[in-house]
């Protein structure tokens, strides 16, 4: 009987745990070496290695297993047994919804890229990031860039993506520096609530106003 307890107790904290992960818009790597697999499971390629304390952001959640963002801006899947649940400052992923008859779903954010899939108008997609005209999105276990003329973006109209081109503040004293390093001159530090326009975006950091860079996964 205790032994049946303490099993069910386990089982609980881990879908308490697993819930309040896929509630979160970041991790946090436990493990002092974390694999990246190319899918949700332990028979997956390793494609990538993370790091104890490394930060990843969160897209989706399959079989107690995240899709994540890493640093290098590769997408791959990390046991989330492994990981734990973090704040970051960057705003929640947006709905969208494909306003063009056909478009192409491509690997990159480049028109010579491969094409990934091609998607009907009015297909939704989660919207994950944008940059020089082109939107980041998954759906359906795929992963990949359309263009944002192509995307309307939940909160926004069909030619206006500036719901998606924003960033708002959550934690206090976040660091804005003068360029994409963690190496890069402090130039102020802002507060929660505080929204900045996304002018461009360089592997994790974005770029805000000014030549001012921001990063969602540190510092």
């Amino acid at each position: 009987m205790f032994i049946s307890l303490l099993s069910i107790l386990l089982i609980a904290s881990a879908i308490v745990s697993t819930y309040a992960l896929t509630q979160a818009n970041s991790v946090k790597v436990t493990a002092e070496v974390l694999n990246v697999r190319n899918g949700p499971g332990l028979s997956y390629d390793i494609i990538s290695q993370s790091r104890k304390n490394d930060r990843l952001k969160v897209i989706a959640e399959e079989n107690k297993w995240y899709k994540v963002t890493l640093t290098s801006g590769e997408i791959g899947w990390v046991a989330s047994w492994l990981v734990e649940n973090v704040d970051v400052s960057a705003a929640s992923n947006s709905n969208g919804k494909v306003v063009a008859t056909l478009a192409n779903v491509r690997a990159n954010a480049d028109i010579n890229a491969t094409v990934l899939d091609t998607v009907n108008k009015n297909k939704t997609v989660t919207v994950v990031s944008s940059q020089n005209g082109w939107t980041q999105v998954t759906y359906d276990k795929i992963t990949g860039w359309i263009k944002s003329d192509f995307i309307k973006v939940e909160g926004a109209s069909t030619d206006d993506t500036t719901a998606l081109q924003k960033l708002t503040i959550r934690e206090a004293n976040t660091n804005i520096r003068d360029e994409a390093s963690i190496s890069g001159n402090l130039l102020e530090t802002a507060q929660p609530g505080t929204t900045y326009d996304i002018i461009d975006s360089k592997d994790s950091w974005y770029e805000v106003k000014n030549n001012r860079w921001y990063n969602w996964l540190c510092c």
